[in-house]
């Protein structure tokens, strides 16, 4: 909200206020038409203007931004954020509900420009946009006020603590593919005297994080119980240094919960910039800000919390669940939530059969495309569970699920033979006939396409995977798990079939 633009408009929309009629004409950014963020700001200018004729040019190259065909769009400007035309208007009129009439305009910036140049507002095609609460989108949308979507189970709700993944800055200094790796550097930071530079220098590190680690330095004490593992992105966990000395944004309401005991987390995004909507992930640790989500920034909700038991001296697991939403689950399955189930029919239902069901559901191709206009603006939500069979089918596919993402099931990964002669070196991922090559001469065997190119928690992990190795020897450890990923993306796709079978969205 503090950019120029949105402090531009307004201004002219104060000005046009106090004369009490008047035109605002603005050529800016268009993330202010759908991103939530500015939902507020829309409101208000819907209490200003009677009219609002957009024009959507389009040309985001930081969301990769093309052609409804697929084609090349371009940016009419020569920067990366995409813009729009936006023209206001005011009469002294009262009581007159708002209109917003909307516009597309992709392709190349010859043919945005001969557009725009031989264009008025009287023959161009417009489309009405329906204007709903709560976001009061200027996009076209389906989010109609009688959608049930809205009265589901807010994930952002049920899950009491939450907080958006670990920001480090300083990735290639305080993120380590093992302990010993990131105990080195902590220790090597502190004992040797760098300065600034020397030591963004030595990591390669951006311009704000060297003067933020060499500005605490003195105040740094190595403590190996600090070293946590950190999931960095989809099938890639790390470690990390718990220090908010060495960390950005350290997360302190939410990173202890998965050292204090056994937990799990459900990782998703408030927002999703992307198409595929595939933005969820689980795991049994802290998570990374971009762990679940490549376009914007992933949070994580832990499934239990912890309390003092002054008494005994200890910590007690509690879970970290709304209570209200809980017994509003209870009265519809008439089932209690416990602690544990031995009879799922009678016992009832544990916290992780809830989050397995939730699982589930997120991982319905139905689901993804039918709410994939809500799921780009907000949290997800679920749908009440009913029908106590439908139920346990899913939280039993959910638990599949959730024990292949955090790579707990037997894979059998022998189709996936690591072929030819060579230093284990990735020099240029590249997939062919089946083939996933890390160089010229050494390739996974046997993977199919569909599984190179599936996307999970954001990314394609077989892609990311490697990228993230370029220029790295693969250890016989990291092969294994490379065939792994493999094998838990088909079983992932495969249960993902099996939930559309059992729901009807």
């Amino acid at each position: 909200m503090n950019d120029d633009y949105v402090k531009f408009i307004r201004y002219a929309q104060l000005l046009i206020e106090n004369t009490s009629n008047g035109i605002l004409a603005y050529i800016c950014p268009h993330g202010f038409l759908n991103n939530p963020t500015f939902r507020a700001m829309r409101y208000n200018l819907l209490q200003t203007f009677e009219k609002i004729y957009i024009i959507n040019l389009h040309g985001n190259i930081n969301r990769g931004e093309k052609c409804p065909d697929g084609s090349k769009d371009e940016n009419v400007f020569d920067i990366e954020q995409g813009v729009s035309i936006n023209i206001f208007f005011k009469k002294t009129t009262k009581n007159v509900c708002p209109t917003i009439y909307y516009s597309d305009l992709y392709g190349l910036r010859n043919i945005k420009y001969t557009f725009l140049q031989t264009s008025n507002i009287n023959n161009i095609v417009w489309e009405k946009i329906e204007i709903n609460s709560p976001y009061y989108l200027f996009i076209p949308n389906k989010m109609s006020k009688s959608n049930n979507y809205w009265e589901w189970i807010n994930i952002d709700e049920l899950f009491a603590k939450n907080s958006t993944g670990i920001v480090t800055m300083g990735d290639e200094f305080i993120i380590a593919d093992t302990k010993k790796d990131i105990e080195f550097r902590i220790t090597d930071f502190i004992s040797t005297d760098y300065t600034t530079s020397s030591f963004k220098d030595k990591y390669n590190l951006g311009k704000n994080y060297p003067d933020f680690a060499i500005g605490n330095k003195k105040l740094v004490k190595y403590n190996k119980e600090h070293i946590i593992k950190i999931c960095y992105r989809p099938f890639d966990n790390k470690y990390t240094y718990y220090d908010r000395l060495l960390l950005w944004r350290a997360r302190d309401e939410v990173s202890p919960l998965f050292s204090m005991g056994d937990n799990i987390g459900l990782i998703t995004a408030r927002s999703n910039k992307a198409d595929d909507c595939s933005h969820f992930f689980i795991s049994d640790c802290m998570s990374e800000a971009k762990c679940g989500e490549r376009t914007t920034q992933s949070a994580i909700f832990p499934l239990f919390t912890y309390s003092n038991n002054f008494i005994e001296n200890n910590k007690v697991r509690i879970p970290n669940l709304n209570s209200k939403i809980v017994s509003s689950i209870s009265a519809l399955l008439k089932l209690p939530l416990v602690e544990h189930n031995t009879d799922k029919s009678n016992d009832g239902f544990t916290p992780i059969d809830l989050l397995d069901y939730i699982y589930a559901v997120l991982y319905s191709p139905k689901y993804r495309e039918k709410y994939k206009e809500f799921l780009k603006i907000d949290f997800p939500r679920v749908p009440y569970p009913t029908d106590k069979e439908t139920f346990w089918k899913l939280v039993e596919i959910g638990s599949k699920l959730r024990e292949c993402h955090l790579m707990h099931t037997e894979f059998d990964i022998q189709p996936y033979n690591f072929v030819g002669y060579g230093t284990n070196e990735v020099v240029k991922p590249e997939y062919k006939n089946g083939r996933v090559y890390i160089s010229k001469t050494q390739y996974f065997d046997n993977v199919p396409q569909a599984q190179w190119e599936q996307y999970i928690g954001g990314y394609q992990p077989l892609q990311k995977w490697l990228k993230d190795r370029k220029k790295t020897i693969l250890s016989s450890e990291d092969i294994e798990h490379y065939k792994k990923i493999i094998a838990a993306l088909k079983l992932t796709q495969e249960l993902m079939a099996e939930i559309d079978n059992i729901v009807d969205f």
